[in-house]
């Protein structure tokens, strides 16, 4: 409200506003791919053939509470606790949903092993097993006495992004060495918040508003993980052959959604 406000009082339209919007959340997100990227053009072209790009223009508030939290993650790295939570509460006051980045810090410190590997398996196992129970007879009588009850719905609503993180992480698990990739930070934080878009997602599967959360919030470290994941290839042959077949795969799946979708960059400018 204030930033509207503010906006509005120097005298600039909505136009103006969206503008330096989208100046905010791509600065984060370049932030954050020059700081953890491997393969940085890989990344950019991920982060726009999947959608993310356009997705900004439709989750105003989610966007901004998301950049915050990208610039938080240094805060992560550094482990300083106070400018961290002090930047989740900055999200926190565009959006709610930022509350759900700070089991991020307490977790990414972890070593990831396949043993914890196995543990978080395990884990989405009895999640989708226990969440429809939490739904009903927890969340739900909540979320109806606050008014909020249309972001949850007691059916489950599958969709695709859940299903490709899941095969995306068994691919993940079966081609990468564990005792080097993990062995630098970087790779370990940012698997740790692929991992934890999965564990949110399940509980999307069910709560609309956290469905849309995550593709902002966590399923971005996906578009640093997987050029990561290619960039350790010591044959270069392999390596050259996985990236070529990510940007088309990319390609192919932006022109699919190009027809379908009403937020579309090159129409709006122009």
């Amino acid at each position: 409200v204030f930033v509207n406000w503010f906006f509005a009082y120097i005298g600039l339209n909505f136009r103006v506003f969206i503008i330096f919007h989208a100046a905010f959340c791509v600065m984060s997100v370049s932030v954050f791919i020059n700081g953890h990227a491997k393969e940085p053009w890989l990344s950019y072209c991920l982060f726009i053939s999947l959608g993310m790009y356009t997705y900004l223009f439709g989750i105003l508030r989610q966007a901004i509470a998301a950049g915050f939290l990208l610039f938080s993650i240094k805060s992560i790295k550094n482990r300083k606790l106070i400018k961290f939570l002090f930047l989740v509460f900055l999200a926190f006051l565009f959006h709610r949903i930022a509350l759900i980045f700070i089991p991020f810090y307490f977790v990414s410190n972890i070593k990831i092993t396949k043993k914890v590997f196995h543990v978080n398996v395990l884990f989405w196992v009895i999640e989708l097993l226990v969440v429809p129970i939490f739904i009903q007879k927890v969340l739900f009588p909540i979320m109806e006495t606050i008014s909020k009850d249309n972001y949850v719905h007691l059916d489950l609503q599958m969709n695709n992004l859940i299903i490709a993180m899941v095969v995306f992480a068994f691919a993940a698990y079966f081609t990468i060495n564990f005792k080097t990739f993990f062995e630098e930070k970087n790779n370990n934080l940012i698997c740790w918040g692929f991992l934890l878009a999965i564990v949110f997602e399940i509980i999307g599967l069910y709560v609309y508003v956290l469905a849309r959360a995550v593709i902002s919030i966590y399923f971005i470290f996906a578009i640093i993980l997987i050029p990561n994941i290619l960039h350790v290839y010591s044959n270069e042959t392999v390596a050259l052959s996985g990236k070529a077949t990510v940007y088309i795969l990319a390609l192919l799946f932006l022109m699919s959604q190009l027809p379908t979708s009403y937020l579309i960059p090159y129409v709006l400018c122009f």
